[in-house]
């Protein structure tokens, strides 16, 4: 997959943070964009434990699987988007993903 064919349009974390436990619990929110249909969006990681994938406007789990830790990079995260005609927002490609870690 090309980093051209997914967009991250928009951002939003929410954290709780630990610093007596050295935890970061929360979530982030993604908007974004399928420039190209049937792409996954691959994210990079470093010591998450993912609790949930889902589209946040519907709360549909989405497929997702977690590879295997390289020890510069992180281990990648692959979201399986929602298909064109199973969107629940009809603006351009847009897919809202909310990730709980």
């Amino acid at each position: 997959m090309s980093k051209d064919q997914v967009v991250v349009r928009e951002l939003h974390l929410d954290w709780q943070v630990d610093f007596t436990r050295q935890v970061v619990a929360g979530f982030v929110l993604l908007t974004v964009e399928c420039v190209q249909e049937g792409q996954d969006l691959i994210l990079d990681t470093r010591d998450l434990v993912i609790k949930s994938v889902q589209d946040s406007v519907s709360s549909r789990d989405l497929t997702h699987t977690l590879g295997e830790a390289h020890p510069n990079f992180g281990a990648p995260l692959s979201v399986t988007l929602p298909e064109p005609g199973k969107k629940t927002t009809s603006i351009n490609s847009a897919c809202p993903v909310q990730i709980l870690y």
